[in-house]
């Protein structure tokens, strides 16, 4: 049977009778204090109706004075107490229930007569071995209880008669007081920045604040969470357990015991109210944070003290962070001796290596490489043989050495090669001194060879040396302390490197010059001068090695004899030898000073003669080489060549036909500037007729002196080399002819222009030929004699398009003029003399030579770098201008069309044209800049408006260059070249325009497409970004977080364009960006999206501060932080990217992102409340105080605080007399801050609009705070004439956290119950114990009522019915039912007088108390109550409550209160629970029949309702149809109502009947119907039943050919007919028709009215219908057309693939 509580109201009796005060104290936040006991003294009675005995039995607990007035959680054991009254048997047990966070411990007395079953700790069983023979026999049983400290709520205390569980026993649980422990949010330091492997202390504060003065925790438990790439080490008191790794966290755990807490606060083993504790961790950063910083988190905890139980976590969770140390390595390298090996000997190399990076920028895992580079800027280790590096060694210890040559080193070194903290140390432990701390330096030693191998013979042979740079560059590689690799080739540097062994610029030729002839036309006797001219150079290292110099050896020819010693640069160049015999001259450098002897630079001029003694005449020349002298092995031969061709004319040996006058030149002048108005002639002072350009006319003079007689045959003859600088015309280049002939001894000349007597051979045994025939043409029949002359004038034109390899400016060579004759004389060939002439061209490309003008082979971070385009017309010539005096052809650039990489941006207004060799910059208008022109490039193209200023083509370096600027932008590293670096490519669109003798029409000329790649070394820009506070963990409503920006880039590159983004995801944060004091704007570009534009960033880094005072975030939310750079320009925003010029798009850089937390730390409220003065009583006519006590033990701070007091019926607080004490003063409280709701006499307290320190937004402190975190909020109260003695107050505190959040309900609760108040004449020994019971605890709703069984035992005086009731309280949707009343033993007199309580709607059923009835006696009787208005109860638990009552009348007019007639106060009461029991339904959709009406559908929808419940259920079941509005498959109160159906028939239990219901709904809605069974017009069910209409379709397909039969070739008609057989109406309804290879299908041949059709590459006709809805009953066709290609039988098979509606009998898309 189960008990029901019923209200007893007793009067009172006029004799004197006195209260014991209960005392009130506060409690913490989740418990109530003092709740009225609930009295549930159990007796078995044999009523005299329903049991027929007449003895009770029962347990008797009594709070306050059995049970303590509270527990401290996990404090000390507390001694509980209960008693058994009899009658009982022998071995009688008794169950005590413990609430789940408390266990027994001992018996504590008797010492004897009880036993304990204590196998399970929480529910211990009292054995009482001897029997309690009558109702007057007690024991009273005393054990001890240990509480846990996990709150539970309003926990409770049941003791059972297990042989009887009908006599029992609840009370309450004694008030439990929690400790709150809370970790200081003010760690020191609350942050640090370490190096990896660095170790840094935290120390954090552990404080106790319970609500509570008496609370206290026995044990400390400390719970430190940090990532797996933190250490954390402890060494305190206490015990430190270390917790295992998961998902990437740790929790350790520092343990105190009481012994432990003995040393901290008064010296006990208890952590009490307002103590504290330090606790100092070390963290080690074990590598490098993943995300911007490490958090460290701190919770405190305390208890586990039951079993099986876990420590209590309380208050918030402290944080501090780690970040990287900020800082980066700088490998700084200089050369302390360079290596000069020559070639037979090496020489060793020293190299200072040292750290000059900041901070945390230690050096790892270094190693260094050694190479060359020809020139340019990339570090090449392995592509010069001639070298090889050995012997590394560092102080002396020697290192191994590999890779190409010899030339790495990784300082494997096992041991300190050089003491500790000076070079080289193993930082990481990995057991190599192979790292570089920051200031430590150490020096690398290593040899040097040179490979020069030459055959030990020392032959003859010119072995060319090393031809080329070949400077000595190194490269570096090394990790920082995150593992980050930096390889580095060190940039070249004149201070920093050599070339150990060289030769470069090997360039050299040989002249004929200061000749006594005044030409190349020697004489018997003539001087002359030979001079080498070099554009060679020696490295630097042939000018440190002592003891070298050069030997120059001429080969010179008969008849020409040295002339002294010669200049070496205008030096002693002293002749060694000579042999006549072999012609070999040696002359020597070590006659020159010794800073001259071995460098090439210099030009060697050497005085020669022709031998005075001569005879005949010869074309000769000098051969030369140089041999390297002064090495003790080797001697080099080198630098070999031929001189120029010389004539020697030494007297006649006999008859024969001499030449003079010979010439060569130009005939053909420019103008004197570039106003084209006065033009040159060849008198013009400075004017070079031997130089020409294509084009010119050359005039070939010759004089032909006769001085044979009988000549046969006579030619002039012109010679030189075999290149075509006349012959690619055809006729050998001749314009014109004039011979004169003068007969000897005068008489009249005859003048011959016949081209005819004029030949030319390109090639006659490696000369080319330009001959005139004297003695043929127009000179047939003249008869030449001794005396006889020849004037002979050809003008020829150079070449314009030569077919020289390489076009430049170019002497012709061997040129050579002569008159070979024959006579009768002499029948064979011969010459008298030959005569030479200087003649040079210089001839244009015909396709532009382009080359990449730029300045710096080095790229470091965000410098602006010159580069340009180069166009030569002519290449470099050392004669220099070769027309200086006159204004020749010209050139200019017409259009410029380069491609040039993405990884760098264009300078704005950095163009400039330039023309070489007056280096004439003019500024021309930026290009048209085309992005993505191709792949990994952008077109720039200039186009010369008309203004670009013009250049002389004629200069001997004819270049002319677009210049401009461009800066590295974050997709530097794609330069686009591969195996190279930065360059650009010249396009052919460009267009160079020449202009013939300037007058002449111009002539474009377009280069080839060169892609030009030039060796750049780009030395980026590196940067990091990291937070000390990654997580801020704020108990206020701000935050700050700490960004550092770290610029790590190698030589202390700055960080252009610097920018930094905030993205709030759940754009919760508002933040605002500081550098210090100052505050920087920060932009919205999104929701919850921020940035700003930061500037530069220097060498040092950046250190910001990320603030808000504005957010909503409640726990722990997350942001990221983003920061970008780019040496160009700023994005237009972090999303969007970086625009490009012109608006044509954006690019995107790579950024360094990380994020950070906000965690708000959530107030603890805890309140306890006091009624009076205790231990004082009050009385009913005084004024009470009400005294409201608030602390937050916790870190975060409270906002809006306001506290509603419900006070019971008859009860009034004073809105005038309020007073908040905070921090010990007194504030007054506004009436206007007080609101009174009378329905429910809550009076609702404005804390926060209060004047005082916590009042607005400035909140009540948490524990962490300096400010008090704690306030009293006192008002008096009175009594009127409805208040009932024993009622209860309700206190519950609202407020919200930093984030706004509202604080839990569950926090900030005081309910007490109300002192009874101190009259006079009432009984004090008034008492009962009472059972209530119903049938079964359940009531169905709609059809039953149930019986209520009382009995009441009197244990106190004798009952006065004058002053006493017995009262039944229960929800008004019950009542009483009429008739039902029976009395029972001693019961009351007859049915109870039903009233409805005004003030709380509830039900009272009152009887008055039976009289006379005597203690011992029972009082029994029972009724039947019934639900009568279903609709107004749920299917849930109702609690029907009993109370005995006693009433007294009071008059206060004395004091100037009320009069009462009547005041009621509690002296028992019990509850008993009934459920209510409803039907419950669940529906079903069984058959869909529409039709089409209009655009809707009138449907009628079978339905099948089953009553799953054991209740039968009326007739009168309304089934409703509803439009699910927004599709979400559920009814919800938006859905439409469409039509309903009451069902007439009843549904008994476990019964399914079926109905129909009929409704429209628009057509496009038919599939979107709910059919719902709502509780809201079914008062007899439970829950409301639900179900999806079935929404079927029966779609049919058939498909149809005008002949099944067909020929080979026919074409036949396939149809495909769908017909909608179906309810409802479908829509995306799709076909696919395989069609058989073995036909031909030409599409579009097809005809339907709905849809479209496709048909694909794998034979798949397509027929989609789309959104066409086919109506119920309807059909729609389609027909196409295919072609037979072969014969035999073929299946031609269609399907639906898809529709909108479900098909009952076939599966879309199965294939069948």
């Amino acid at each position: 049977m189960k008990e029901v509580v019923i209200n007893i109201f007793q009067l009172f009796h006029t004799y004197s009778q006195n209260y014991a005060l209960m005392g009130v104290t506060t409690v913490p936040q989740t418990e109530s204090v003092f709740k009225m006991k609930k009295f549930r003294i159990i007796f078995v009675t044999m009523l005299l109706l329903a049991f027929g005995k007449s003895f009770a039995q029962s347990i008797q607990v009594t709070p306050g004075t059995d049970l303590p007035t509270e527990v401290i959680a996990c404090g000390d054991q507390e001694t509980f107490k209960f008693r058994v009254y009899g009658p009982t048997v022998a071995d009688e047990k008794i169950e005590v229930q413990l609430p789940s966070e408390s266990e027994y411990i001992s018996l504590v007395s008797p010492a004897s007569g009880v036993s304990v079953d204590d196998t399970d700790l929480k529910k211990p069983i009292f054995n009482i071995v001897s029997a309690l023979a009558s109702p007057s026999n007690f024991i009273d049983i005393e054990y001890s209880v240990l509480t846990g400290c996990t709150i539970v709520l309003d926990p409770e205390l049941t003791h059972t008669l297990v042989s009887n569980p009908t006599i029992n026993k609840t009370v309450d649980y004694p008030t439990v007081q929690y400790s709150v422990l809370e970790v200081n949010s003010n760690i020191v330091p609350s942050s640090a920045s370490l190096n990896v492997n660095d170790t840094q202390n935290f120390t954090f504060t552990i404080g106790n604040d319970p609500v509570s003065t008496n609370a206290y925790s026995s044990n400390i438990y400390a719970y430190i969470t940090h990532s797996t790439n933190v250490e954390v080490t402890y060494t305190g008191t206490g015990t430190f357990i270390s917790g295992s790794p998961s998902g990437g966290m740790v929790t350790n755990i520092i343990a105190l015991t009481s012994a432990d807490i003995a040393t901290v606060g008064d010296n006990d083993n208890k952590f009490e109210k307002n103590e504290s504790i330090d606790i100092t961790i070390a963290a080690k950063l074990l590598g490098c944070p993943a995300g911007g910083g490490e958090t460290i988190s701190y919770r405190a905890g305390y208890g586990a003290c039951i079993a099986a139980s876990s420590p209590c976590l309380t208050g918030n969770t402290s944080t501090s962070g780690i970040a990287l140390a900020s800082g980066a390595p700088e490998l700084y390298t200089e050369v302390v001796k360079r290596a000069w090996p020559s070639p037979s000997n090496s020489d060793t190399a020293e190299f200072l290596l040292r750290n000059d990076g900041t901070g945390a920028g230690d050096i790892y895992n270094l190693s260094f490489d050694l190479g060359f580079s020809n020139g340019g800027a990339v570090y090449t280790p392995s592509d010069f043989t001639s070298y090889s590096w050995s012997n590394f060694s560092v102080n002396g210890n020697t290192v191994a050495n590999s890779g190409a040559q010899g030339s790495e080193t990784s300082f494997q070194f096992a041991t300190d090669p050089d003491g500790a903290g000076v070079g080289l140390e193993d930082l990481d432990g990995d057991g190599f001194f192979d790292d570089l701390p920051v200031g430590n330096s150490f020096t690398l030693t290593n040899e040097l060879t040179y490979n020069y191998l030459v055959d030990t013979a020392n032959d003859t042979a010119c072995d060319p040396m090393y031809r080329g740079y070949a400077i000595v560059r190194w490269a570096h590689e090394y990790q920082d302390q995150c593992g980050e690799t930096t390889t580095l080739d060190v940039p070249m540097s004149n201070s920093e490197s050599w070339r150990p062994w060289s030769f470069y610029n090997m360039q050299h030729s040989s002249l004929i010059e200061n000749s006594s002839t005044g030409s190349s036309n020697l004489v018997a006797g003539s001087t002359f001068d030979f001079q080498i001219e070099q554009r060679s150079n020696a490295s630097i290292s042939t000018l440190n090695i002592a003891g070298l110099y050069w030997e120059v050896h001429y080969t010179i020819p008969a008849g020409v004899i040295p002339n002294g010693n010669g200049t070496w640069g205008g030096q002693p160049f002293n002749l060694v030898s000579f042999n006549a015999g072999t012609g070999l001259a040696i002359y020597t450098s070590n006659s020159a000073p010794a800073n001259y002897r071995n460098n090439l630079a210099y030009d060697p001029i050497i005085p020669l003669q022709v031998d005075p003694a001569c005879a005949g005449s010869f074309v000769g020349s000098i051969d030369y080489e140089y041999h390297l002298k002064g090495d003790a092995t080797y001697e080099p031969i080198d630098l070999c060549g031929t001189g120029p061709t010389f004539t020697v004319s030494c007297g006649s040996p006999g008859p024969s036909v001499c030449v003079s006058n010979f010439s060569l030149d130009r005939t053909t002048f420019g103008f004197t500037d570039n106003t084209e108005t006065t033009s040159v002639t060849a008198a013009t002072t400075g004017i070079r007729t031997d130089h020409v350009l294509e084009g010119d006319m050359v005039r070939w003079h010759l004089e032909v002196d006769v001085s044979e007689n009988n000549l046969v045959t006579l030619d002039a003859l012109l010679e030189y080399d075999t290149k075509d600088w006349f012959g690619t015309q055809g006729d050998g280049g001749i314009k014109a002819l004039r011979v004169e002939y003068q007969p000897a001894g005068g008489g009249a000349s005859t003048v011959s222009t016949n081209l005819s007597q004029y030949s030319y051979t390109a090639n006659n045994a490696g000369k080319t030929n330009h001959k005139v025939d004297l003695r043929g043409g127009d000179f047939t029949l003249t008869n030449p004699s001794i005396g006889a002359r020849y004037i002979i004038d050809v003008d020829l034109k150079v070449s314009e398009d030569a077919s020289f390899t390489d076009t430049a400016f170019e002497s012709l060579t061997g040129i050579l003029a002569s008159s070979p004759a024959t006579s009768l004389l002499n029948p064979t060939v011969h010459t008298c003399n030959y005569l030479t002439e200087e003649l040079g061209m210089l001839e244009y490309y015909d396709t532009l030579r382009t080359d990449l003008r730029q300045q710096s082979t080095t790229f470091d971070g965000c410098d602006v770098i010159d580069t340009g385009a180069r166009f030569s017309v002519a290449r470099f010539s050392k004669i220099g201008d070769l027309f200086p005096n006159e204004f020749r052809n010209i050139a200019h650039l017409k259009q410029v069309d380069i491609l040039v990489p993405i990884g760098v941006d264009y300078v704005p207004g950095s163009s400039l044209q330039n023309t070489y060799p007056n280096q004439t910059n003019q500024p021309i208008a930026d290009p048209i800049i085309t992005y993505n022109f191709e792949p990994g490039f952008n077109k720039y193209s200039w186009v010369n408006p008309g203004n670009w200023t013009r250049g002389k083509a004629t200069v001997s370096w004819g270049i002319k260059e677009v210049k401009f600027q461009v800066v590295p932008n974050c997709n530097v590293s794609n330069w686009s070249y591969s195996g190279e670096r930065f360059g650009i490519s010249i396009l052919p669109t460009s267009e160079m325009e020449y202009f013939r003798n300037v007058t002449n029409p111009g002539r474009i000329v377009n280069p080839a497409r060169r892609d030009i790649p030039r060796p750049t070394q780009y030395i980026p820009l590196s940067y990091t970004l990291s937070s000390a506070t990654p997580t801020v963990s704020t108990e206020t409503n701000a935050a700050i977080w700490d960004v550092q920006i770290n610029n790590t880039s190698s030589g202390g590159g700055i960080l252009n364009n610097t920018w930094l983004a905030i993205d709030v995801p759940n754009n919760n944060i508002v933040p605002t960006l500081w550098i210090g004091a100052t505050q920087i704007p920060l932009t919205g570009y999104g929701t919850g999206k921020y940035w700003a534009q930061i500037g530069f960033v220097s060498a040092v880094g950046l250190n910001l501060e990320i603030r808000s005072d504005n957010f909503t975030v409640c726990d722990t939310d997350t942001f990221n932080v983003t920061v970008g750079q780019n040496c160009a320009s700023y994005p237009t925003d972090p999303d969007t990217g970086y625009p490009v010029t012109g608006g044509s798009g954006n690019y995107i850089c790579n950024t360094e992102t990380i994020p950070l937390t906000l965690t708000t730390q959530e107030p603890s409220i805890n309140v306890g409340t006091t009624l009076g003065i205790p231990p004082a009583t009050y009385d009913f006519c005084s004024i009470v105080p009400y005294e409201v006590s608030v602390n937050n033990a916790a870190n975060g701070y409270a906002y809006a605080l306001s506290a509603d007091i419900r006070f019971p019926i008859g009860m009034t607080l004073d809105n005038t007399t309020g007073i908040l004490n905070y921090n010990g003063t007194a504030y007054t409280v506004d009436p206007a801050q007080v609101s009174h709701n009378v329905a429910t006499n809550t009076y609702t307290v404005d804390i926060s609009g209060i004047t005082s320190p916590i009042s607005g937004t400035n909140g009540l402190p948490g524990v962490s705070a300096v400010a008090s975190n704690e306030f009293e909020l006192t008002f008096d109260t009175s009594f009127d004439c409805d208040y009932v003695s024993g009622s209860k107050i309700g206190t519950q505190m609202n407020g919200e956290s930093s984030c706004g959040d509202p604080i839990d309900p569950s926090q900030g609760q005081s309910e007490i119950k109300t002192n009874p108040v101190n009259v006079t004449q009432v009984p004090s020994n008034i008492q009962y114990a009472m059972t209530v019971t119903s049938d079964d605890n359940t009531l169905q709703a709609c059809s039953q009522t149930e019986v209520i069984d009382v009995e009441i035992i009197n244990q106190g005086v004798t009952t006065d019915g004058s002053i006493e009731s017995i009262v039944a309280t229960i929800d008004d949707a019950f009542n009483y039912v009429s008739g039902s009343f029976v009395t029972g033993t001693n019961g009351p007199a007859g049915a109870p007088a039903v009233t409805v309580n005004a003030v709380t709607g509830k039900r009272e059923l009152t009887w008055t108390m039976p009289n006379g009835i005597a203690s011992g006696s029972s009082i029994s009787f029972s009724f039947e109550v019934e639900v009568v208005s279903p609709g107004d109860v749920s299917c849930t638990d109702y609690d029907l409550n009993v109370s005995t009552r006693v009433q007294q009348s009071i008059d206060c007019s004395a004091t100037g209160g009320a009069t009462c007639p009547a005041i009621n106060s509690i002296t028992s009461q019990e509850d008993e629970p009934i459920t209510v029991e409803k039907s419950t339904l669940s529906i079903s959709s069984t058959t869909v029949n529409s039709t089409v009406n209009g655009v809707n559908l009138d449907i009628t929808a079978g339905f099948s309702l089953e009553n799953t419940s054991l209740i039968d259920l009326a007739s009168g079941t309304v089934v409703s149809a509803y439009n699910d509005v927004n599709n979400n498959g559920s009814y919800d109160p938006s859905d439409v109502l469409l039509g309903s159906k009451t069902v007439a028939t009843a549904i008994a239990a476990g019964n399914t009947i079926n109905d129909t219901i009929d409704f429209s709904v628009a057509m496009a809605r038919g599939c979107n119907v709910l059919l719902v069974v709502n509780t809201s017009n079914n008062n007899c069910i439970c829950d409301t039943a639900e179900t999806g209409m079935v929404c079927n379709s029966d779609l049919n397909l058939t498909k149809v050919t005008n002949n099944s039969n067909p020929n080979q070739g026919d074409n036949i008609i396939f149809t495909l007919t769908v017909t909608n057989n179906g309810t409802s109406v479908p829509t995306n309804i799709v076909v696919k028709d395989i069609i058989p290879t073995d036909f031909t299908y030409n599409h579009p041949n097809y005809t339907t009215t709905q849809g479209s059709a496709t048909f694909s590459a794998l034979r798949e006709f397509v027929w989609d219908l789309g959104g066409f809805a086919l109506p119920i009953g309807d059909s729609i066709s389609l027909t196409y057309t295919v072609t037979v290609d072969n014969c035999g039988e073929f299946i031609n098979q269609a399907e639906i693939t898809n529709s909108s509606l479900n098909d009952p009998d076939s599966t879309p898309n199965n294939g069948n």
